[in-house]
């Protein structure tokens, strides 16, 4: 039976964890976590992916984890570009090298042609990433787990209350074409930034007590709050932030149960990865709570050295 520290990181703890991000003018808050301006940044720029695997193995850390989707270079060489050479820069990364692994994945490809469907096929597939993002977010989001859409959301979100979905992925020594990683990489993704955040929340709970997930909830609160007052703005959860910090780490309580349960069907030596999906709820701009699917629904995977497999309760 594997402990939960096992195959998912400490997001809490800068020692054992590296938070990696896009460039940031100073330290800062992102996405539910504390970023800083001088450490793990990256852009679609020259860089390469063998270069940033490089450095990463000379630091410390034990985990890197990349926050959010496509901002980050990084996310995408891991999640969808492994297969191509690491020694070819981010920025001349296309449409048509994307590749899936992850048995968890948003349905880009069609949510991005839906959004630039005027475009011709062949010069969609041959636009970069790095122009692409700058055409914005498509018209919603699917949600697809073994192939099939569990479930798919707005890019743009509701006033004041929003279900909406993202998941977790955790790969110790992920192997890419060219090299297999000494280290261990994370990501967690939600459809849109506050639920990141959720799924960034979700994985501190994890690791830590209640009390110590609100202390963090409320910290990344409470930063937002501050940037929101020096243009002038209150966000709408302010004053209520410690009651939706609490509501969130209740919910997030039986989502952590199933997790735990189903790591601990597998020994330390079998498990490679897990990845799991959850539903959010997002209210006055700051998640309120997180649920599991429903066992009818595949949501949960676990990486073996035979590959990836759906586990069930």
């Amino acid at each position: 039976m594997v402990n939960i520290r096992h195959v998912v990181p400490d997001l809490l703890d800068e020692n054992t964890t590296q938070i990696c991000s896009a460039p940031i003018e100073t330290d800062q808050y992102l996405e539910g976590l504390p970023v800083k301006k001088d450490r793990c940044l990256m852009l679609y720029d020259e860089s390469t992916r063998n270069e940033v695997l490089d450095e990463w193995e000379k630091q410390s850390a034990d985990w890197f984890h990349l926050s959010g989707g496509w901002r980050n270079p990084m996310t995408s060489e891991y999640k969808f570009f492994r297969d191509l050479d690491g020694d070819t820069p981010f920025n001349e990364r296309r449409v048509g090298d994307y590749k899936e692994h992850l048995p968890i994945e948003f349905d880009y490809m069609g949510n991005w042609r839906e959004m630039v469907k005027n475009i011709d096929e062949e010069i969609f597939r041959e636009m970069k990433i790095s122009e692409l993002l700058k055409q914005g977010a498509p018209p919603y989001w699917d949600l697809k787990a073994n192939g099939e859409i569990i479930a798919r959301c707005t890019s743009a979100p509701f006033p004041g209350t929003q279900f909406a979905m993202g998941y977790i992925v955790t790969e110790l020594q992920p192997e890419f074409t060219d090299r297999t990683f000494s280290k261990n990489i994370s990501n967690t993704t939600g459809a849109r930034g506050f639920d990141t955040i959720a799924m960034n929340h979700l994985l501190s709970c994890l690791t830590h007590k209640e009390d110590d997930v609100i202390k963090a909830y409320l910290a990344d609160a409470n930063w937002r709050k501050g940037q929101a007052e020096k243009r002038g703005k209150t966000p709408p959860y302010a004053g209520k932030e410690e009651k939706y910090a609490e509501a969130f780490v209740e919910t997030a309580g039986e989502v952590k149960d199933e997790i735990v349960e189903l790591v601990s069907k597998f020994t330390k030596d079998e498990i490679k990865g897990f990845q799991y999906a959850a539903i959010t709820y997002i209210v006055c701009q700051t998640p309120a709570g997180i649920y599991r699917f429903p066992e009818s629904v595949s949501h949960a995977f676990v990486k073996t050295e035979e590959d990836w497999q759906i586990v069930e309760r």
